[in-house]
């Protein structure tokens, strides 16, 4: 896909410079902690919002930026039948739930977070699979896992969600 081709004026000499814009379809996402790479569809980037106060002074009133809430991702896995990727999921989240057997998940209500969470990437790559883009995704965990509907009346691929919770992210380009 051609990029957009803008020339820069300094002093009299012309430059050329290419700028190649970001695609959706270059992306990666995974955890440090889960050695499996999964066929992925579609992810979102990081989100996040800061909550407000205010303070009503005089006859106006005035708004204050408080704390950070980043949004959890949205992922969407495929499953395949060369990857299970729901045996893969269920066996990253071993240390945050009691699983009974390989195809059991029982949720455990844990308090502390030593040993659930880990550390995510997302990122973006160039034509040539380099990352142009990462975000580091600290304290990240698997919120929930949906492992989709089936159906005698469908034929379409079977897919898993999951969302992924995190504390905080770090940005680098």
């Amino acid at each position: 896909m051609p990029g957009f081709n803008m020339g820069s004026n300094i002093n009299g000499n012309t430059y050329p410079s290419r700028i190649e814009p970001k695609f959706k379809h270059r992306w990666t996402f995974s955890f440090d902690g889960m050695n499996t790479e999964l066929l992925l569809e579609k992810c979102r980037r990081p989100s996040v919002k800061w909550n407000e106060k205010s303070l009503r002074y005089g006859h106006e009133t005035v708004y204050f930026s408080t704390d950070v809430v980043w949004e959890p991702l949205n992922i969407t896995i495929y499953d395949t039948e060369s990857i299970n990727a729901a045996l893969e999921l269920i066996k990253f989240r071993h240390s945050s739930s009691d699983i009974q057997s390989e195809n059991t998940l029982i949720t455990n209500h844990k308090i502390f977070t030593h040993g659930y969470k880990d550390i995510a990437h997302v990122k973006m790559l160039n034509a040539k699979g380099n990352p142009i883009e990462e975000w580091t995704l600290y304290g990240a965990w698997i919120q929930s896992i949906n492992f989709g509907e089936l159906s005698y009346i469908a034929s379409d691929i079977q897919k898993i969600d999951i969302v992924v919770r995190f504390d905080r992210a770090e940005y680098y380009g």
